[in-house]
């Protein structure tokens, strides 16, 4: 796998990304599971997501992944937010508290 670097963070990604919004919709668990893990063992690390993906199904069968599979720490997720998630005033756009409400960090 060849991998960039993003700007001058010193951040490394796979050139080749790994969209998940297919997860929970057409893309079962179980094979959403296979499929990341087959990609990360080729080296494969970066992983692109968005908060509207299947109302968050998407992102919660990534998250268990990386939990599961042990590759939290060595997974990178890419992530796109703005578009309404709730019906709140606050549920849409690109203020902290609508990331932070949509992609709370994960306790270890």
């Amino acid at each position: 796998m060849n991998y960039k670097y993003i700007g001058d963070s010193g951040l490394r990604i796979s050139s080749i990304a790994f969209g998940i919004q297919t997860f929970g919709w057409n893309t079962s668990e179980a094979d959403a599971k296979m499929l990341m893990s087959q990609y990360h063992e080729r080296g494969g690390n970066y992983s692109d997501a968005a908060d509207s993906c299947n109302d968050g199904e998407s992102g919660r069968i990534l998250g268990n992944w990386m939990t599961e599979s042990g590759n939290r720490n060595s997974s990178i997720v890419g992530t796109k937010v703005f578009f309404k998630t709730g019906s709140g005033p606050n549920d849409v756009g690109l203020s902290r508290k609508n990331i932070c409400q949509t992609f709370p960090l994960p306790r270890s």
